[in-house]
This record gives C-alpha cells, structure tokens and sequence, in this order.
C-alpha cells in the first residue's frame, strides 16, 4: 500500500514538474519578445538614419536657394537694406488680458531718486518707538520690482 508521504511527494513532484514546464514556455515567450523589441530597434536605428541623410541633403544651400527665391521672394542682401539700431521701430506695446495686472513699463522700474529729506513735526507726547518707523508707502510695488532695483545697482 501507498502511503500518504508518498502521495504528498508525488503531487508535490507533478505540481512543480508543471510549474517548470510553464516557466519554461515563459521565459522562451519573452526571449522572442526581446529579440523583436531589438530589431525593431535596429529597424528604428536604420530609418533614423536615412531620414537624417535625407534632411542633410535638404538643406544645403543650393537647394534651399532656388526654393526661397520662388516661394518667399528672398534673396542676397543689398546695402541699402543695413540700417542702424537706432533707426528700428519700437516693438508695439503688448496686449493685457483683464485677468493680469498691467506691467510696468521699464522706467517705471528704474530705482526713483532719494526724497529730500522733509521736517516732520512730531507731538510731544508721541513715542520714540513710532518715530523710528518709516511711513508706509502708499503705493504697493510691482512684483518683481526689488529684484531688477537689485540687479541694476550691482557693477
């Protein structure tokens, strides 16, 4: 008679015997799955290739010349087309959505000269602490405004 460790033994035998044969058929699945994923690779790699070659022999000058004469009416520069930096026109002010604050424009943020200094007439019976405070200004500033203040004081 067979007894019950024996029995335990072989199903134990036939569940990983099958288990193997499985992993086995797995892993065979995911090498041919990594061998398509690199040609693919090279198939990729390949065409990379030709389309770079292709867009080198695109661009060169004497190909691109004839193009830009036909379709954008471009051609060599003359002399009279250099002018000075001076003579440009200033960029048109841009556009402000109602959902932005305005920005200052860039004499705005140009630091303000110093305030001569004003006689100030303090009660007697004020204290030495609220002398001490400067007087808050009225206007609040842009943000950004400290740090351009900042980097055009620097040499």
């Amino acid at each position: 008679m067979i007894g019950r460790a024996t029995i335990v033994w072989l199903v134990l035998a036939l569940g990983i015997g099958f288990g193997l044969y499985h992993l086995k058929f797995r892993v065979q699945e995911l090498e041919q799955k990594l061998a398509q994923t690199n040609r693919d690779i090279l198939t990729n790699e390949e065409a990379i290739h030709v389309l770079k070659a292709d867009w080198s022999y695109l661009n060169r000058p004497e190909a691109i010349d004839p193009l830009a004469r036909k379709f954008l009416g471009l051609g060599p520069m003359t002399g009279s087309q250099y002018v000075t930096f001076a003579a440009l026109p200033m960029r048109p002010a841009p556009l402000v959505s109602s959902a932005e604050p305005p920005t200052p424009p860039a004499a705005a943020l140009a630091p303000a000269p110093a305030p001569a200094p004003s006689k100030t007439i303090v009660p007697a019976n004020a204290s030495a602490r609220s002398t001490s405070k400067p007087a808050p200004s009225a206007k609040p500033k842009a943000p950004g405004t400290r740090a351009i203040t900042l980097a055009r004081e620097m040499p």
